[in-house]
């Protein structure tokens, strides 16, 4: 895991690029979900060293599917509709998955760029991902690239050098974009307000010594992972203007779960990416504490999870 700093995002270019679209990738290693299953929410586990998304019942936490044909899966998102996106960074492009959906309904190219995170506008619809890194470039530099209505060619936001990389990346209620970048081995927070095309910095009010994870909306505050030293939790943090404050903690003690979070209501799920015991496990949310459940699942590295809703 790089070490992150805050920085200041600016004069971030759009660059319209061309697509180079793939067709659909993902195939089900079981057979498709029946409607009375579908109609209920849904767990997606990635399991980044099986190349596969499994897909259980929620809460029942019954196995229902399993999706596969991607490179390297790395993280999930969801629409309003329960859509899933599935981030393919060995393949470089965005899976989308209708809700109980065992074959793709869409596959968008994030080109020559390697997708790490994503998040959709509840206000527009519309897809942003963060890409790690860009193996066309000289220096190796990431990027966000953002797909209106979630279709068709993004629109491409660098700032290089002053950003280096972007790791994930979450959109808020009114569609202001929050995304964790990275420079000079240091962590960064930024910001692009709705309506904008460059971000802003965001200062923290604590230190910089965070191992960052995933990144969240959790309908009030932004909520950030953090795992350091042991101490594994998810920071709730209100963000006015430039200036980000630390209003809650939010500790997930026992075994230690590091995968990409996902807040469903007041349950926030967590899979085990870092000893490969093959768990998930569930906190009340924004309380945490000690795990509400802890359930094994034939895995080998979970890394993230989303909770796709019927409704």
């Amino acid at each position: 895991m790089r070490v992150l700093v805050l920085v200041l995002l600016v004069g971030c270019v759009a660059l319209p690029q061309s697509q180079n679209a793939r067709g659909p990738s993902g195939a089900a290693a079981m057979p498709p979900v029946r409607s009375q299953t579908s109609s209920g929410d849904l767990l997606y586990v990635v399991d980044s060293f099986g190349k596969r998304v499994d897909v259980y019942t929620y809460p029942g936490q019954s196995p229902v599917m399993t999706l596969t044909g991607f490179d390297e899966p790395s993280a999930l998102c969801t629409d309003k509709a329960g859509d899933v996106f599935v981030t393919d960074l060995g393949a470089g492009d965005i899976v989308e998955y209708a809700h109980g959906g065992s074959s793709p309904i869409a596959t968008l190219s994030d080109p020559n760029s390697s997708p790490m995170s994503c998040s959709v506008d509840p206000t527009t619809g519309d897809l942003a991902v963060a890409n790690s890194y860009v193996p066309s470039h000289k220096d190796d530099y990431g990027d966000i690239a953002i797909y209106k209505h979630a279709r068709g060619a993004p629109r491409i936001y660098e700032d290089y050098p002053k950003i280096r990389f972007f790791e994930s990346c979450a959109y808020d209620d009114k569609g202001n974009l929050y995304a964790v970048g990275e420079i000079a081995s240091a962590n960064g927070l930024a910001v692009m307000p709705k309506g904008s095309t460059s971000f802003t910095i965001v200062t923290l009010n604590e230190g910089s010594d965070w191992v960052w994870g995933g990144l969240q909306w959790d309908g009030k505050y932004l909520a950030l992972q953090r795992y350091n030293r042991n101490r594994n939790a998810i920071y709730r943090i209100a963000v006015s203007g430039s200036t980000g404050t630390v209003v809650a903690r939010v500790p997930t003690r026992g075994t230690k779960f590091i995968g990409g979070f996902w807040i469903a209501g007041n349950t926030v799920v967590v899979p085990n990416g870092l000893r490969r015991v093959d768990q998930i496990g569930t906190w009340r949310y924004p309380a945490g504490g000690q795990p509400e459940t802890e359930f094994k699942v034939k895995g080998t590295y979970f890394i993230a999870a989303v909770v796709s809703s019927a409704e």
